[in-house]
C-alpha cells in the first residue's frame, strides 16, 4: 500500500501529460497572439462579422429607428464589454490573456491580438443568446454595431500606438491618445479606449495634465 501522501505513478503520469498539454496550449496561445498574419486577420474577421450581421438585417427590412437602435445598443454594449475586459481579465496576473497583455504594456508597437477566429467562433452564440429575448431583426443590427465598434477600438488602439500625439490636428482625439499614454504609464486607470464614461462610472479615470 502506498503512503496516504504519495501519488501513484499511472497518476503522476497522468498529471504530467495533462500539464504537458495545457502548456503547449499556451505557447501555441502565445505565438499566434503574438503572429502578425493573425493581427491583421483579425481585423479582417471583425469587419466580416459586422458586415454580415449589417447585411443581414438590412436584408430583412424594417424601420430605421429599429435598425439604429440596435445599431447603438451594440456599440454602447461594446464599450462596457471593453472595460470589464481590459480591466479584470487583460490586467489579470492570473489569466493568459494577462500575460499576454502585460507583454503589450511593455512592447506596445509590437502586434497582438486574440486568435483572428474568436469573433468568427463567438458571433453565433452571441446571436442566440440575444435571440431569446429580441427579436433576429433587432439581434443582427446589435451584433453589427457590437463588431463594428470593435472593430473600431482595434483600428484606434492600433493608431495610438503607430502615430504620434503631436501629429494628430482634433483636440478631442489627442485628449484620447494622452489618455491611453496615462494608462501605460500607471496600469489601474483610464482602461477605455473608445470612451471614458465606464472610467468617470468606476472611478479609475485620470484627467490628463493640461499644458
Amino acid at each position: 500500500m502506498l503512503p496516504m501522501n504519495e501519488v501513484p505513478p499511472t497518476q503522476t503520469s497522468a498529471l504530467a501529460s495533462s500539464r504537458g498539454i495545457v502548456d503547449s496550449l499556451r505557447h501555441m496561445f502565445r505565438v499566434i497572439a503574438a503572429s502578425r498574419v493573425n493581427y491583421w486577420l483579425a481585423y479582417a474577421t471583425d469587419f466580416a462579422c459586422a458586415a454580415a450581421f449589417g447585411y443581414l438585417g438590412m436584408r430583412a427590412g424594417g424601420a430605421w429607428y429599429v435598425a439604429f437602435a440596435g445599431l447603438s445598443s451594440g456599440a454602447f454594449a461594446f464599450s462596457f464589454v471593453e472595460y470589464v475586459l481590459h480591466r479584470w481579465a487583460f490586467h489579470s496576473g492570473s489569466l493568459l490573456s494577462g500575460e499576454l497583455h502585460a507583454s503589450h504594456h511593455h512592447h506596445p508597437r509590437q502586434p497582438s491580438a486574440l486568435p483572428f477566429w474568436s469573433s468568427a467562433v463567438s458571433a453565433p452564440a452571441f446571436f442566440w443568446l440575444l435571440t431569446q429575448f429580441m427579436s433576429a431583426h433587432v439581434a443582427h443590427f446589435a451584433l453589427c454595431g457590437f463588431f463594428a465598434a470593435y472593430l473600431s477600438y482595434g483600428v484606434l488602439h492600433h493608431l495610438q500606438h503607430s502615430i504620434r500625439i503631436k501629429d494628430i490636428p482634433f483636440r478631442w482625439l489627442r485628449r484620447k491618445w494622452a489618455a491611453h499614454a496615462v494608462h501605460h504609464g500607471r496600469a489601474d486607470v483610464n482602461f477605455g479606449v473608445m470612451t471614458s464614461l465606464w472610467d468617470r462610472v468606476f472611478g479609475t479615470y485620470r484627467a490628463v495634465a493640461q499644458r
